[in-house]
């Protein structure tokens, strides 16, 4: 009776276990499952918010440039058609400037050229003027009276629908040099490359990833076909998915019994956009239901493990009768536990001797390997300098280990034969200037370009051109004379770096600069506001800029040119900023810097996998030692 008492206080105490362990783990399962939801939600914002980034410079760099021009319609018309040319075919339809009413000149009331894609993609872009007629009065359009009254920000319009895809307008005020307001430029994005970027999220069949827009419409749901269904059903007549509103959204989840859900959401900053994500609760927490579910059975089982001994027990005392009997046949298990230990110790060794024959193979097998490896190292050798055949005039790893208290290291991949990327790191006295640029395009006559440069930028160094914004706009002047003389459309961005003893000058407009502090933090240094496209005006210097960058040991750069951030998957999905972020800083604490380098070519090739590498690659580490 006492083990029965003990058994059963130690059952009661494991219950009560069981059900405080439930409280606890459902708790953390449940509060897990929120975050990961909430984080889903600001990786999507931050990807749109990268997306829209490429139409805001767009927009500062066509304002920029138009505000000093007055009565002259031949050079805005350039200016519009190689905007256009240069701005991703896939992302921007069409750029425009529209003047307010006889301020371009007197005798033209309404002045608003606007340039857009053909509907054929190898024709010429389209120079239409058809919006500048009274009866559009385009002075009074929302975009155009939201970037007025907006003081110099790029505003953006709601997504609206026409010709079977959805687009979004952004607009920018610009102004003369007394700062009267002149006129807007606007940039008409098309919005499918955003609207598949969120798709991917849209793969589990537990939850549903949408997109509210700032007044309230649908830009974005999983189940669009279903929505549109049901808004006709009410006597609506959308057109879109555009023209249905939050309201429209949850009485479509009411009429589908969908309204047991678990929402978290995240900001979009740029468009004040809402990013939804729900779920059913029971299907997004069924670890919390499976637990209790398993912790039932256990609980269930601990109780029928009582019964079961308390039972045996009871039967205890009939197994004295049987205990002589017992005994015997214990001394017939010892005979044969006996025999039984015989017979391991002979297999004991002949275990020993097959580990030994086994430890001799692996020995052959370990020689071959390092042999094979050997035999891997000579022939990688061998293709390496068939790569640096093609990249001779690109700076040498002895010239870049001569450099003192940097650890330099740079890898570039042409899309073509002939690439249009460049870089170089030159030693000038105690001063070292670094350069990186992207040629538009690619093939031959890009390649041109870049060495015309990078020749501009050894010859300004060796006559001592110190100040770096007369360094750059010499360097343009000779290279747009060139392009003017070659009669070709080719320009490049271009970020020069001066560095000295830990400081570091930035000039020049190109990507991102990843400044990268030793213990992997990363800050992103937007080059926009420092430059201006090489190559395709005459004159830049009222657009340059300086930026100054401390550096202490173990700090470091990262610069990369769009062949990075732009590749693409097999899916057509871009590798993007927030990735190669990433990489550098999970690959931040190797030894030096051609470490850190091959790490993220490594995981850029990796996830660009048999898909067609489609521009110039290029990529250089810098660390201070």
């Amino acid at each position: 009776m006492v083990i029965g008492v003990l058994l059963l206080a130690g059952v009661t105490i494991s219950s009560l276990g069981i059900f405080l362990f439930y409280q606890f783990q459902s708790a953390r399962l449940q509060e897990s499952t929120l975050q990961a939801q909430r984080e889903k939600t600001h990786k999507i914002a931050d990807g749109i918010e990268d997306y829209l980034r490429i139409t805001l410079q767009l927009s500062r760099s066509i304002t920029s440039l138009v505000a000093p021009v007055r009565q002259d319609k031949n050079t805005i018309e350039t200016l519009l058609r190689r905007m256009l040319h240069s701005a991703p075919e896939e992302m921007v339809y069409g750029i425009g400037v529209w003047y307010e009413p006889q301020v371009f000149d007197e005798k033209t009331p309404f002045f608003g050229p606007y340039v857009h894609r053909a509907s054929s993609p190898d024709a010429a872009p389209v120079l239409t003027y058809e919006w500048c007629m009274p009866e559009y009065n385009f002075p009074q359009q929302p975009w155009y009276l939201a970037g007025k009254h907006a003081r110099g920000k790029t505003v953006f319009t709601e997504p609206y629908f026409d010709t079977d895809l959805i687009y979004m307008t952004a607009s920018r005020a610009f102004y003369d040099k007394d700062q009267n307001f002149i006129g807007v430029t606007s940039v008409d994005m098309v919005l499918p490359l955003l609207q598949k970027f969120v798709a991917q999220y849209n793969t589990s069949q537990e939850e549903s990833v949408y997109i509210i827009t700032e007044q309230g419409h649908i830009f974005i749901h999983p189940k669009e076909a279903e929505l549109l269904d049901y808004v006709r059903s009410q006597g609506l007549q959308p057109n879109s998915i555009l023209d249905v509103q939050e309201k429209d959204l949850q009485a479509f989840q009411r009429s589908q019994q969908l309204t047991d859900q678990v929402r978290v959401s995240a900001a979009v900053a740029d468009v004040n956009w809402r990013i939804y994500i729900t779920a059913d609760r029971n299907k997004i927490f069924s670890r919390i239901n499976d637990l209790k579910n398993n912790l039932l059975w256990a609980t269930a089982l601990i109780w029928l493990l009582f019964l079961f001994l308390f039972a045996l027990l009871i039967q205890a005392h009939k197994a004295r009768v049987k205990h002589n009997k017992l005994k015997e046949r214990l001394h017939e298990q010892a005979q044969k536990q006996q025999l039984l230990q015989q017979i391991n110790d002979a297999l004991e060794v002949k275990v020993k001797e097959r580990t030994l024959e086994l430890e001799a193979a692996n020995q052959k097998i370990s020689n071959l390997n390092q042999q094979l490896q050997a035999e891997n190292l000579r022939m990688g050798a061998e293709l390496d300098v068939t790569r640096r055949l093609q990249q001779m005039v690109l700076p040498r790893p002895e010239e870049l280990t001569r450099i003192p208290g940097l650890d330099i290291a740079g890898f570039m991949q042409p899309a073509t034969e002939v690439g249009g990327d460049y870089y170089d790191v030159l030693l000038h006295q105690d001063h070292v200037k670094i350069g990186i640029g992207d040629v538009t395009g690619h093939g031959l006559e890009s390649g041109v370009v870049m060495l015309m440069v990078q020749m501009a930028v050894r010859t300004l160094l060796a006559h001592d051109v110190s100040n770096p914004k007369v360094f750059l706009q010499t360097l343009n002047r000779a290279l747009y004379d060139n392009v003017q003389r070659m009669h070709s459309d080719k320009n490049l961005t271009l970020a020069l770096l001066d560095y000295h003893q830990g400081q570091l000058t930035v000039s020049g407009q190109h990507e991102e600069l990843l400044i990268v502090r030793k213990n992997a933090h990363i800050e992103r240094l937007d080059t926009l506001h420092l430059g201006f496209m090489v190559g395709l005006i005459d004159d830049i210097s009222n657009m340059l800029g300086l930026a100054h960058i401390s550096l202490d040991s173990g700090d470091g750069i990262v610069l990369y040119t769009d062949g990075v951030t732009e590749a693409r998957n097999a899916e057509e999905e871009i590798y993007g900023v927030q990735r190669l972020i990433d990489s550098i800083a999970w690959h931040w604490d190797k030894s030096c810097a051609a470490d850190v380098c091959q790490a993220i070519i490594k995981d850029l090739n990796s996830y660009i996998g048999d898909a067609q590498v489609r521009d110039d690659i290029t990529l250089l580490v810098l660390r201070r030692e």
